[in-house]
């Protein structure tokens, strides 16, 4: 059954009538293409991106936009399936978006970056969104580091490491994907990977591509992932987004 926010499954009138109603607020998923390991899907971004978009919308009242499922995602591409688009046209990609919204009165949008490759691109973009687009409210959290020491919180509750928990196919985004889409995870393929935090090794991965640091593209330990620790994450992001938007 379709989610209430989700807005592709709703017909134009019924869109219409929400924004006539106040209804003016909408979230746009930033996922990816790309790479999670052995054990995860290729759409891990978008999929869990778009369950988290959800449990947004039903605090703060808005619509989900058909997520943006392609995303800058270079440092996967020695892996096979992975697809990326240039920064310029991600960019113009995420514009066209906004001003679509914007055309039909949509007044604040909240553009959610679920992917990490995608927040530096996210942060170039936003002066000049905001300056073209005067009249909407652009809502973007672009703290990488900071998204993912609130995911080493619910890792510290449950006894899993940072380092397990990681920032790519661990713990972290293995348990979310078991709250998210369990049958798209393969546990027997899992596999441990770079094991350190990801500041220190973030350039390099930009730079030379995630392999160079983890070949088998694993930045954790997937093996203490489980779906109850999945929606505890899921929650914590969903109450940091909240939070910023609502700042």
């Amino acid at each position: 059954m379709a989610h209430a926010s989700d807005m592709q499954r709703r017909t134009s009138p019924e869109v219409a009538q929400a924004l006539k109603d106040g209804q003016t607020t909408a979230i746009v998923v930033l996922g990816a293409q790309e790479q999670h390991g052995a054990h995860l899907p290729l759409a891990t971004d978008s999929l869990w991106g778009a369950r988290l978009a959800e449990m947004i919308a039903e605090r703060i009242g808005a619509f989900v936009a058909p997520v943006f499922s392609v995303g800058f995602s270079p440092e996967h591409m020695r892996f096979p399936g992975t697809i990326t688009l240039r920064a310029e046209t991600w960019g113009a990609v995420v514009e066209d978006y906004v001003a679509s919204l914007e055309a039909h009165g949509f007044r604040r949008i909240l553009l959610l970056a679920s992917h990490g490759g995608n927040y530096q691109p996210l942060a170039n973009e936003l002066p000049g969104l905001r300056q073209r687009h005067p009249a909407v409210e652009l809502v973007a959290y672009t703290d990488l580091l900071g998204l993912v020491d609130a995911a080493g919180e619910v890792a510290d509750r449950y006894g899993v490491t940072r380092d397990e928990a990681g920032a790519h196919a661990g713990e972290w985004e293995t348990s979310m994907m078991l709250a998210v889409e369990p049958a798209t995870v393969h546990r027997d393929r899992e596999e441990v990977g770079f094991m350190g935090a990801l500041g220190p090794v973030l350039d390099q991965i930009v730079e030379e591509g995630i392999d160079a640091v983890a070949p088998n593209g694993v930045l954790g330990d997937p093996a203490k992932a489980s779906a109850e620790h999945g929606q505890a994450y899921l929650e914590r992001m969903a109450d940091l987004f909240v939070a910023y938007v609502q700042g």
